[in-house]
């Protein structure tokens, strides 16, 4: 049904009437229909909406124009606006109930699963612990048999001193290539050495070990007070290679006669690698071969 024309009481209205259901529609058509019962209470003298009756209506000052303007008036609302919101809101409660359902199936569906993860995680936690005790008990009994001889009294001794042997020559350095002089003075020898890269620990202790042997210089081994100073001074001694008089000298760390025999090992491996593969620079780092293209290497020394 169309709006009429030129009434007062629709400006409250908006004809836009699209859009979900919301407060603002519902304030409209209270405003609408409050606008039109006033205008009937003042025509027909009477103070609240319920005593607006058919018999009031029958008054001389409601005239046959007016009454047809309140109907139509009140039949647009209806039509126009208030059935529409109804049916908005009959539908959305169909949607919400639709979702209310999937929501619920969803649930359902998650807790079924749940539960079938919870039913497989006991079942890997019974196989695990089946696991476990059968591999506690053929380990204790292997530990059983070789502890014995792990904890006999001569293989914990040689333990304790390898453990000792190491920490003692951790403070210590040792010298090679140092031409041997009969009345030598080893305190001044060394100082020169450590001068030429800039070091100058106090040191504790020093001599030439090993066997004397005609043609050969024993290495000189010196000790200091920590061994931050050995690593300084290890870091430092690449340089000496290219100072004047001491292209020969090399500097070591104390090494346990295992370890000497590693590095021995290493060392020929490095001279296999530098024969079989000369288009690599193969160098020492860590105790291990670090092998990059020579290209790669003049590039980064450039």
């Amino acid at each position: 049904m169309p709006m009429p024309l030129n009434n007062k009481h629709v400006h409250f209205l908006d004809e836009t009437f699209c859009e979900p259901f919301n407060a603002k529609f519902v304030e409209q058509i209270y405003r609408a229909t409050d606008s039109i019962c006033a205008e009937m209470r003042e025509c027909i003298n009477v103070d609240g909406n319920d005593l607006v009756r058919a018999a009031n209506m029958m008054k001389k000052t409601i005239t046959r124009d007016k009454l047809i303007s309140w109907v139509e008036t009140l039949n647009c609302i209806l039509d126009g606006h208030v059935v529409p919101l109804l049916e908005k809101a009959v539908e959305m409660q169909s949607e919400n109930q639709k979702l209310k359902d999937e929501k619920i199936k969803d649930q359902e569906t998650i807790i079924s699963l749940q539960n079938k993860l919870v039913e497989k995680k006991d079942e890997e936690i019974n196989s695990m612990k089946s696991t476990v005790q059968t591999e506690l008990k053929s380990y204790s009994s292997a530990l059983s048999q070789s502890c014995k001889a792990a904890l006999a009294p001569k293989k914990i001794e040689a333990a304790v001193k390898r453990v000792s042997d190491k920490e003692d020559r951790s403070r210590n350095v040792v010298i090679y290539g140092v031409k041997e002089e009969s009345g030598e003075d080893l305190n001044q020898c060394i100082d020169s050495i450590l001068a030429e890269i800039e070091e100058k620990p106090r040191i504790i202790d020093c001599c030439r070990i090993g066997n004397v042997k005609q043609d050969m210089c024993r290495p000189i081994k010196f000790t200091v007070s920590n061994h931050d100073h050995v690593r300084q001074i290890l870091q430092k001694c690449k340089t000496l290679r290219n100072k004047e008089g001491y292209k020969s000298v090399y500097l070591s760390p104390d090494r346990t006669v295992d370890e000497r025999k590693a590095f021995r090992k290493l060392l020929d491996e490095l001279r296999q690698k530098r024969i079989s593969e000369p288009e690599f620079v193969h160098i020492l780092r860590n105790n291990k071969i670090t092998s990059v293209p020579k290209d790669s290497a003049t590039a980064n020394t450039g």
